[in-house]
């Protein structure tokens, strides 16, 4: 959830709704779909956040052409706004925008964000008395 939380300023949420399959006293459900609402921020609109997990998926967005995968296989990411539909990959993978003549009309904005070196090595200088890792930071402002 880190890129919608990092990007849409969000912060606590007003409400939280699990739904789960069957759990017994040793192991977690097979599948859950957990619903966050968050309330607006300052101009920035409400924004309803949903995680599935254990294999469960949300409907497919409209604008993906018939018989198209999501990128990401197991593990991605749909944004769905008011102005179209971003996909990716989970654990960093690439943006898109669909349908693709959105994508290809998209220009990207100048990079504002420092890089990272990789989680392992941000961690490892920031033990070492660095900067603090990027997830360690951004988790520490939510």
């Amino acid at each position: 959830m880190d890129a919608a939380v990092w990007a849409l300023d969000l912060k606590d949420p007003l409400t939280i709704e699990a739904s789960a399959s069957r759990v017994d006293s040793e192991v977690v459900p097979a599948g859950a779909v957990y619903h966050y609402n968050f309330g607006a921020r300052g101009d920035k609109p409400p924004v309803k956040l949903s995680w599935y997990d254990g294999g469960l998926r949300p409907a497919s967005p409209d604008e993906l052409a018939p018989g198209e995968k999501l990128e990401g296989g197991a593990n991605g990411m749909i944004f769905l706004g008011e102005k179209g539909v971003i996909t990716c990959a989970g654990w960093g993978g690439t943006p898109r925008i669909i349908p693709d003549s959105r994508m290809d009309a998209y220009q990207r904005p100048a990079k504002s964000l420092p890089r990272s070196k990789g989680h392992h090595r941000d961690w490892l200088e920031a033990c070492k008395g660095g900067k603090p890792a990027a997830a360690t930071s951004n988790t520490a402002r939510v």
